[in-house]
């Protein structure tokens, strides 16, 4: 089911901004479970413990790419995004560089912020569109920005479930 809802959101100067989301009701198909399990990731963000785990020993660093592209983005812009400046030599594919545990967890924050605004917009260029464009309610800057901090990815998270629920987009 598809709806367009007119929204009014405050900027952060106080003004309104009136802006057309097109919102979609649905459940994709098992695509981003596959996803999680590339990352060596439980199916989604449900097993905080397992997830937690993988965290701590470490992402490769390969699977950057791999996301990078699923959001729309390239891998460098990804990785400066994320803060991940690889080790010298990194560039060689018959290398696994790892990750360490606070940047794995960027990582895993993108692709849980991903797997969320998929379900609430109608196409994934629109998801893509979204997680990297500025918006109002988060002064500016684009929720894949303010999600660098786990308290800025909470915030993205708000945002989209009020989304998802009717509220601003």
């Amino acid at each position: 089911m598809r709806e367009s809802r007119l929204i009014v959101a405050a900027s952060g100067s106080g003004r309104g901004h009136l802006k057309m989301c097109d919102v979609e009701s649905k459940e994709r198909g098992g695509d981003q479970g596959s996803l999680w399990a590339t990352i060596g990731l439980p199916d989604g963000p449900g097993d905080s413990l397992k997830t937690h785990q993988v965290i701590r020993r470490g992402i490769d660093a390969r699977m950057i790419g791999l996301v990078a592209s699923n959001v729309g983005l390239s891998s460098e812009a990804m990785a400066v995004l994320i803060g991940w400046n690889p080790p010298k030599g990194a560039a060689r594919s018959d290398r696994q560089d790892l990750i360490p545990a606070f940047i794995a967890e960027r990582l895993v924050r993108v692709l849980e912020l991903y797997e969320l605004a998929d379900e609430v917009f109608a196409s994934r260029s629109d998801v893509g569109k979204w997680l990297t464009s500025q918006h109002p309610l988060l002064d500016g800057e684009s929720p894949l920005q303010r999600a660098q901090t786990s308290y800025g990815g909470e915030s993205v998270k708000s945002l989209l479930m009020s989304t998802k629920h009717g509220g601003a987009c």
